[in-house]
């Protein structure tokens, strides 16, 4: 557990000290363009015509003329789509990488233990955040920069899946690291930190597939 905690500390100073140059010399962490699902609001507009002056709205009563675009889909409810799923939940103060990517105060990264008949099967940290990508790319070139040679299975796309919103997958099985596997998933604006014990990896993959609705 102490090599374990080391490592980690050592991945978030590396993290840590990637965002803040990136904060000092660019203004900002740097903005990928990763492909998405388009938005109402990138949708070219026709050209508006003069229209009759329309009587105004009564006070207290909503007007379909005051709807701008289309929001944006939201994930499924993790909670409760991970109970559906079997798992029994606790919330955990377990150190996550995802909290060392997330500057303090930008945004709350939910942390719970995943139990299957009382045992870990593994662990879920999440934020929603519209900076997400760049919190996703901080943490994969971080990532990427302190892998011991032990990393295997490694798996770094974007996943396109018919029916699905686009999803960035990172997956990988590093001991210098973790004992466990870790998966870092972004999925519209939220951002997931995974990790799984040693013979869960089907069951947790099925919890993956629908968060990632």
């Amino acid at each position: 557990m102490s090599k374990y905690l080391a490592a980690t500390g050592i991945l978030a100073l590396m993290i840590a000290l990637g965002a803040s140059d990136a904060l000092l010399i660019e203004g900002g962490l740097p903005k990928p363009v990763l492909p998405d699902e388009p938005y109402a609001s990138d949708t070219p507009q026709p050209p508006q015509t003069s229209q009759p002056s329309q009587p105004s709205s009564i006070p207290g009563e909503s007007s379909s003329s005051s709807i701008v675009g289309i929001k944006k889909a939201t994930g499924p409810d993790v909670l409760l789509t991970l109970t559906r799923l079997g798992f029994e939940i606790e919330r955990s103060s377990e150190l996550t990488i995802l909290r060392t990517v997330i500057p303090e105060g930008a945004a709350e990264v939910n942390t719970y233990a995943l139990l299957l008949n009382g045992d870990r099967a593994g662990l879920i940290a999440w934020t929603e955040s519209a900076e997400v990508k760049n919190y996703f790319l901080a943490l994969k070139e971080a990532l990427h920069a302190s892998f011991s040679p032990r990393v295997k299975d490694l798996l770094d796309e974007t996943q396109r899946i018919p029916g699905k919103p686009p999803r960035n997958f990172l997956s990988f099985l590093d001991e210098g690291l973790s004992p466990e596997r870790l998966v870092f998933l972004r999925v519209r604006e939220r951002l997931y930190e995974i990790r799984i014990t040693e013979g869960n990896d089907e069951t947790i993959f099925r919890a993956v597939d629908a968060l990632t609705q």
